[in-house]
């Protein structure tokens, strides 16, 4: 997925789409202490990335799957893809995770 999200044309709707994930994501998000986070879509999916300070491998796992966030994505037009979880070099937990445009 992370070769998809580098060799893909960006999404036509640019930015915009963009910032339109990442406010959802960072509403939907049952916990308030994610930084960095980036969203880059191209034409067929989204990748958020980031890292969750004050979270285990687990907990932030099941953050990311949060019904409601995954809702609120869908209501977008995206389906839940994969995701990753690793701990962060500062501490906390690194993620990905990917959504995949619905066509």
């Amino acid at each position: 997925m992370g070769g998809l999200a580098v060799e893909q044309p960006q999404d036509a709707r640019g930015n915009a789409i963009e910032q339109t994930v990442l406010s959802t994501f960072r509403a939907k998000l049952p916990i308030s202490d994610t930084a960095d986070v980036a969203v880059s879509c191209t034409i067929t999916l989204c990748e958020v990335s980031g890292v969750s300070a004050g979270h285990d491998l687990a907990a932030t796992r099941t953050a990311l799957r949060n019904d409601g966030l995954l809702k609120a994505v869908a209501g977008l037009g995206y389906s839940t893809g994969p995701d990753e979880e690793s701990p962060a070099p500062s501490g906390g937990t690194a993620f990905v995770f990917y959504f995949n445009r619905v066509m």
